[in-house]
């Protein structure tokens, strides 16, 4: 099985629908959204689960935007570094297409209505919205997992411990040029923050990695990567290198 550092997403076969109304407009339209998606989500490495479950994620979501209806996007769960995000990709020439990333730092379940919350961009404790400088937009419309949309490894079944290693993490790489990894470690903004900094993996967990970014500098994280660089792909090493101008 193909999988992202030993990793790889779950999504279990239990259909969900949720409707929201929306808001009236000053033209009288009402922006309604429809969502549709699945569940059980959960990440596995090396066939054993690790961080929250998800009841579901709305992997297919439409909606009437700015007088017509229309494909808007989809969910998925996002592996980067030895982090787990949820993400939806833009599509090409959709002006209204859902286009966001949130790191998951909590350790608790997260149900279906936390899906629809992250999607109208409300605050959630534990999760952080962030942009990664991913290049991936949707090539279709419908499920971002049965159109072949989903950017890292998944699955229908219940994985088994097995793996291949990192090479689809170097793919990845590859393919977004301005993505950033170093190992575990992942090159990210988070919103609200002024400059790109690098989230380290930390003993204590992803909200403990969290603290300890906003409590250090990007010298530190210099320093920290230099500590590392030698033992990580070329391709990394050379990323590194050019975002701090060396």
């Amino acid at each position: 099985m193909s999988t992202y550092r030993g990793r790889v997403v779950y999504y279990g076969s239990k259909h969900f629908s949720h409707h929201d109304p929306g808001r009236v407009d000053s033209l009288g339209d009402r922006h309604w959204t429809d969502y549709g998606g699945k569940g059980p989500v959960q990440v596995y490495q090396y066939g054993k689960p690790v961080g929250p479950k998800f009841e579901c994620l709305y992997t297919n979501i439409d909606g009437y935007r700015f007088t017509f209806s229309s494909y808007i996007g989809g969910q998925q769960i996002l592996l980067l570094g030895d982090f787990v995000f949820v993400h939806s990709s833009p599509i090409d020439n959709y002006y209204h297409s859902s286009e966001y990333t949130f790191l998951v730092a909590t350790t608790d379940d997260l149900t279906a209505e936390n899906m629809v919350t992250l999607d109208d961009d409300r605050v959630l404790e534990g999760m952080y919205k962030v942009k990664a400088n991913l290049s991936h937009k949707l090539i279709g419309e419908g499920d971002v997992v049965k159109q072949k949309d989903h950017i890292s490894p998944f699955t229908t079944r219940v994985p088994r411990d097995d793996g291949d290693g990192n090479a689809l993490a170097i793919k990845l790489l590859a393919d977004n040029p301005n993505l950033c990894t170093c190992g575990g470690a992942v090159r990210l903004k988070f919103q609200g923050m002024k400059n790109y900094r690098w989230l380290f993996p930390h003993p204590d967990g992803v909200q403990a990695a969290v603290n300890h970014l906003q409590n250090t500098t990007l010298e530190d994280d210099w320093l920290a990567l230099m500590e590392i660089i030698d033992d990580v792909d070329s391709i990394e090493k050379a990323r590194i290198l050019e975002t701090f101008g060396k």
